[in-house]
């Protein structure tokens, strides 16, 4: 059943002048610079900050996706943006506050599962479920796994960006967010934070 709804006021010009741009800007390379040096305890408090943000705006969050979509809030189609939304937001900040973890305590991440290699010669990397996310119950029956090229180097599964480093350049990269998915943005935004805090990839 869908609601009468009011539609969405968009505004298309948000008032931002050079000087307020150029100050938000500013802050953001201190953040940057931060980024590059803060430990793993400090990446998941930051992390743990987060969480709290997205609880504290989930309600408006399913409100507002459920509004665009003219769909009722209070209807069983509505749980589809909450599981696309800050539910999966949710689950990619535990996740990667997870492998925070077990790198500051093992000096390594550590994979969900034991890699395999298929009839194609290519190893393939378990990474759902993670049991320590209740995946089995939210993907019940679901598995996924990633498959690498086959000239991939089993030694170098994993990056070093998660190590912090005081000498690497802080840059600043825009993530550009559209579609119907609205974890999409969030989750790119938490990507850049965490593992490409010193690549000059956006």
């Amino acid at each position: 059943m869908r609601q009468n709804l009011m539609p969405i006021e968009w505004n298309s010009q948000p008032s931002l002048n050079s000087s307020s741009l150029e100050s938000e800007v500013s802050d953001l390379k201190v953040g940057a610079k931060w980024l590059t040096g803060a430990s793993l305890s400090s990446l998941r408090e930051l992390l743990a900050a987060c969480s709290l943000g997205v609880v504290r705006n989930a309600t408006d969050w399913v409100r507002v996706a459920c509004q665009a979509k003219r769909i009722a809030a209070d209807q069983p189609i509505a749980a589809e943006e909450i599981l696309a939304g800050p539910a999966t937001v949710l689950r990619y900040l535990r996740l990667l506050s997870s492998v925070l973890q077990d790198a500051e305590k093992h000096g390594s991440l550590i994979l969900p599962g034991k890699p395999r290699t298929n009839s194609q010669g290519r190893e393939c990397i378990p990474v759902l479920p993670v049991r320590s996310l209740f995946d089995s119950l939210t993907f019940m029956g679901l598995e996924a796994e990633i498959w690498r090229q086959k000239d991939s180097n089993p030694n170098e599964l994993f990056t070093n960006n998660w190590r912090a480093s005081d000498n690497a350049k802080a840059n600043v990269a825009g993530v550009l967010g559209a579609g119907n998915v609205s974890s999409i943005p969030a989750t790119d935004r938490y990507c850049c934070t965490v593992w490409r805090r010193h690549t000059q990839e956006p």
